[in-house]
């Protein structure tokens, strides 16, 4: 055996480990080509957090601006981070509570920005707060600038990031990535509006606009819509080939799926048989279009990149997800 002395163990702080090993938090890396590179990734971190700010607030506001190829910003209007607690909020993982609106939330660990943070070569945060700004700047983790002064501006945060160019070799924000992810913020959050360079978003019928704006005259028959306690599903059928399900846990996209969407499909095809007499599973998908959102206490993801959710209970001690869908 090896030796086994403690020294040979080397302690890696939060920070050192996101810079070492930054596909544990993200992903992929990628140039920004697709839609999965870490750079999106790092962009979500902060527009979830935004968007669990503002869920109860009727005028809610989000404003993200691409500065350059290689920087972009996002303003929201919530009630900023308490002045005294911004360092913190960035630095230390165990501080999540400027959010607290409730388990139904997508960054519970309060991990998110602390991963920005370590993995931009500029990093900017002012939180305006009650008649004041505190603004702060890091340099891959490292602060470098602190600085609090009056302001007449609204509460709320402001964040501007520029991704290491060391770690995403030749990179750059698309347009078109940025657009259909923000419009797809729009769709989860209905009244929220979100302004991408100047484009206002806004979105009064959910799901169901999702699908309007993406089959638009495919649809074979009028989009099917319902809306319930923590659900929200809209589905038609075109003549494309195969299927197409967009999920949502908690308003994040799940690419990859997972158990909510396995579930919506499994009493998507059973009740179709039972209604229709239909007998073949494929024929069913076949042209599906459809997208379906829950809202979980706590989810549990197969990776910190939250792309494939692995939860199989709605809450502690409650109902099954597949059971909940399924009635």
């Amino acid at each position: 055996m090896g030796n086994t002395n403690s020294e040979n163990y080397p302690m890696l702080t939060l920070l050192e480990h996101i810079q070492i090993r930054p596909t544990m938090y993200i992903g992929r890396l990628g140039d920004g080509s697709l839609a999965d590179d870490g750079l999106y990734v790092m962009l979500k971190e902060v527009v979830n957090n935004a968007v669990d700010e503002l869920e109860n607030k009727s005028n809610g506001q989000i404003e993200v601006d691409l500065m350059n190829e290689h920087r972009i910003t996002i303003r929201d209007n919530g009630n900023g981070i308490a002045l005294d607690k911004l360092t913190q909020c960035l630095e230390v993982v165990e501080s999540n509570a400027f959010y607290p609106t409730g388990k139904k939330s997508i960054g519970l660990h309060g991990l998110g920005l602390r991963i920005v943070n370590g993995l931009s070569s500029y990093f900017e945060v002012r939180s305006y707060h009650d008649g004041k700004v505190r603004t702060v700047i890091y340099d891959c983790g490292l602060l470098k600038k602190d600085i609090t002064k009056p302001t007449n501006e609204s509460n709320g945060l402001y964040i501007s990031f520029e991704p290491n160019i060391a770690l995403f070799k030749d990179y750059r924000f698309h347009d078109d990535i940025l657009n259909d992810m923000l419009r797809n913020y729009s769709y989860l959050n209905t009244g929220l509006s979100i302004r991408y360079n100047g484009l206002q978003m806004l979105s009064f019928n959910g799901l169901a606009d999702m699908l309007h704006d993406n089959v638009k005259s495919e649809a074979i028959y009028p989009i099917i819509h319902f809306i319930g306690n923590d659900i929200e599903i809209a589905f038609t059928h075109t003549y494309r080939s195969g299927s197409t399900i967009y999920s949502y846990v908690n308003k994040h996209y799940t690419s990859f799926g997972g158990t909510h969407q396995e579930a919506f499909e499994k009493h998507f095809i059973k009740t179709m048989k039972r209604v229709y007499g239909r007998k073949k599973n494929d024929a069913i998908l076949y042209g599906l279009v459809a997208a379906i959102a829950i809202r979980i206490d706590d989810p549990i993801f197969d990776s910190s990149t939250k792309v494939k959710l692995s939860s199989n209970i709605m809450e502690e001690n409650g109902v099954s997800i597949d059971t909940y869908i399924g009635i």
